[in-house]
């Protein structure tokens, strides 16, 4: 008999993925960082993931969705190519104006590709970052600006 996991999930990919037929995603994890010259995804189309020979496994238009303010949300549904059919995922853009500053964040998950194996993830053409599957054939990415600096004190006034 098989024990019950319980899995922790960012709030808009469980509710994404379920609402896309996906079990929820393995475990939530810190972001990790954008290269640092990814511009700007606020356009971004296509969201794709590569196996390490290059070949297109996923594939997916990103859909510009309602946001507030001076935020842009793109999501899509990703479907898998040739001999990787049955494989689906999700994926989300999210980019933020913030002052002078855009914060931008990427989320992906992933199930149906074979077991504990590395891809390359793309935006457009755009190389952001790469993610292994777990023994299920499942796998999550989140990436996220890096934060800003931190402004120096003020001097102390005499």
């Amino acid at each position: 008999m098989k024990r019950p996991r319980t899995l922790v999930v960012l709030a808009i990919l469980a509710i994404g993925c379920a609402g896309a037929g996906f079990a929820t995603p393995l475990a939530a994890q810190e972001a990790m960082q954008l290269p640092a010259d990814i511009g700007d995804l606020s356009n971004a189309q296509f969201m794709i993931v590569k196996d390490s020979a290059g070949a297109t496994v996923l594939r997916g238009r990103l859909i510009r969705q309602p946001a507030d303010g001076d935020e842009v949300e793109r999501e899509g549904d990703l479907i898998g190519t040739g001999e990787f059919a049955k494989a689906k995922g999700r994926a989300e853009v999210e980019v933020t104006q913030v002052g002078e500053r855009l914060e931008q964040e990427i989320e992906l998950a992933v199930k149906g590709l074979p077991a504990k194996t590395t891809y390359t993830v793309f935006v457009d053409t755009k190389q952001v970052g790469t993610l292994t599957t777990n023994e299920h054939g499942e796998g999550e990415l989140e990436l996220a600006t890096a934060p800003a600096p931190a402004s120096a004190p003020a001097p102390a006034k005499p």
